[in-house]
Formats: structure tokens, C-alpha cells, sequence
């Protein structure tokens, strides 16, 4: 499978591109992280992965699964 989401992607720009993947970021705790509105943070995947303690690799299969459902 190709990689689609890295650990440098921004979590921004893999919202516009792909909104189906907002489920995994709320079940792991972005639902409450408003501050940086509908769209997301502007912070890469990693950062998320470390402040909200899911292991990076999960979190990055989780995501490319979404997509290429």
C-alpha cells in the first residue's frame, strides 16, 4: 500500500483533502480541541500522535485505512 499520510503531514491539510479522516482524530481527542476551528490545527501528525499519547505508526495506519476504504 502506498503511503499516503506521513508523520510530517499536516493535519490541516489532510482534513480538506480528506474530511472522512476527522473520525479518527475526534475518537482520539481532537472533537474537543476547538481552538483551531472546523478545519483542524496546523500542526503535523506527529505532534498530534505525541500530545494526545496514540502511538504514531497506529495512528498512521488508521488514517491511510480511511482513505483507502
Amino acid at each position: 500500500m502506498k503511503t499516503l499520510v506521513t508523520a510530517d503531514t499536516i493535519i490541516r491539510s489532510l482534513l480538506a483533502q480528506h474530511p472522512q479522516c476527522r473520525e479518527i482524530f475526534n475518537h482520539y481527542g481532537m472533537a474537543g480541541c476547538g481552538n483551531h476551528g472546523p478545519e483542524g490545527p496546523e500542526k503535523p501528525v506527529w505532534f498530534f500522535a505525541q500530545n494526545h499519547g496514540v502511538p504514531l505508526n497506529q495512528l498512521i495506519n488508521e488514517l491511510n485505512s480511511k482513505i483507502t476504504e
